[in-house]
């Protein structure tokens, strides 16, 4: 989904922004520093006082191509800045339109006359403003005077700021708001592997490296017999397939050589659209919840620290689980207790299934791959990331 925040100035466009991006883990794009960083590099002989409509006519060609690219790769994004026109909707197609939300901040004469002084006052809370001496009430009162008329002639969606500074614009997709009756985590069948694994494809493409070999892992898990088919689930937004999760046996082994049993999930992956929305944690309670049932009580599995330490996992180190060798504290390895406390405190080593060695044959990955749909394979930071996540080791 794209948000266009616009409005007067001092209006509370990129606290708004700051807002729901704190809300909804949206990235949002300023369009003042796009501007300024085109100004400064000497990619344009525009100015900062240029007038508005210059800036604007060459700014918005950029922002707007910005947005088509962020929907055709379906990612979320907020845009907020004044050089957003009021016909901005002719242009975009009907299928750019359908992931467009508009608002329009305006504030009252009534409003600016009676709070003036916070108006200055909250005028840096987000991002300071080198030179503000030109913002006078007068100044402000004509500026949103102006955009409401705009906005009502075009018919454009505005928020007036009238009596309080009350802007509570709800996108409908918090995690917790979200209505779960249209949501349903269900068990996966066998009529839904296809769908999982163009999912998971999708979900993963790139993130670890150029490509992705997730799905064939997918594919190939459920003839594992290490796979627990009790714990792999799929959750559906109105029918369709958005996420899913699945577990693989595990185990952890004692200085004596006593063995416990425990679990490892993944993939766990949600359709870039949906993601970012908590949907995840979703999964992963649900799935923790049926997993207590049947009797196991710690979950490890490989992954980014910052996707999961929220969730209750910790370091390895943190458990005294070791890997591969004794001392040997994977940044990685992560580890969940289901049940706390269960895990004493004895010096442990990490056995995970051999299910995931299916990917190491290349050639079969490549063919399962070739019967879907082609996509570009690209490098992506995220990838630099995995690999020093994965070839480093918590060492104090």
């Amino acid at each position: 989904m794209i948000i266009l925040i616009t409005g007067a100035s001092h209006t509370g466009k990129t606290a708004l922004a700051q807002k729901l991006l704190e809300t909804y883990n949206y990235p949002y794009l300023s369009i003042d520093h796009l501007k300024m960083g085109l100004i400064r590099s000497g990619n344009t002989s525009l100015t900062p006082m240029s007038d508005d409509d210059d800036l604007t006519a060459y700014l918005w060609p950029i922002v707007r191509e910005m947005v088509k690219t962020a929907i055709e790769n379906k990612q979320n994004l907020i845009v907020e800045g004044c050089y957003i026109p009021f016909d901005w909707a002719k242009d975009f197609e009907k299928e750019y339109l359908e992931h467009i939300k508009y608002y329009c901040l305006v504030m009252s004469e009534n409003y600016i006359r009676n709070h003036f002084s916070d108006i200055n006052k909250y005028a840096n809370i987000i991002e300071n403003r080198i030179d503000d001496s030109d913002c006078t009430m007068e100044s402000v009162i004509q500026d949103n005077e102006r955009f409401l008329k705009l906005a009502q002639r075009f018919g454009v969606n505005y928020v007036l700021i009238d009596e309080e500074y009350e802007i509570d614009i709800d996108l409908g997709l918090k995690c917790e708001d979200t209505n779960m009756n249209n949501l349903t985590i269900r068990l996966e069948t066998k009529k839904d592997y296809r769908a999982v694994e163009e999912l998971v494809r999708e979900a993963f493409w790139n993130i670890y490296k150029p490509g992705a070999d997730e799905h064939y892992y997918v594919h190939q898990m459920r003839n594992h017999p290490d796979f627990i088919p009790e714990l792999a689930f799929v959750l559906e937004k109105e029918g369709e397939i958005i996420g899913n999760i699945m577990y693989t046996k595990a185990w952890l082994e004692d200085e004596k050589g006593n063995r416990k049993e425990i679990l490892s999930f993944g993939p766990l992956c949600v359709a870039p659209e949906y993601q970012r929305q908590k949907l995840g944690k979703i999964l992963i309670e649900h799935s923790f919840d049926v997993a207590r049932k049947m009797g196991y009580d710690v979950n490890i599995n490989f992954g980014n620290p910052g996707n999961y330490v929220s969730r209750g996992f910790v370091s390895c180190k943190k458990k005294n689980v070791s890997y591969i060798v004794d001392g040997n504290f994977p940044t990685a390895l992560l580890v969940c207790e289901l049940v706390p406390n269960v895990l004493d405190g004895r010096k442990w080593m990490y056995i995970p299934s051999t299910a995931a060695d299916c990917c190491e044959d290349v050639a079969a990955v490549e063919a399962f791959d070739a019967t879907f749909p082609p996509k570009e394979k690209a490098w992506m930071p995220s990838q630099e990331e995995f690999y020093i996540y994965s070839h480093s080791s918590v060492v104090r």
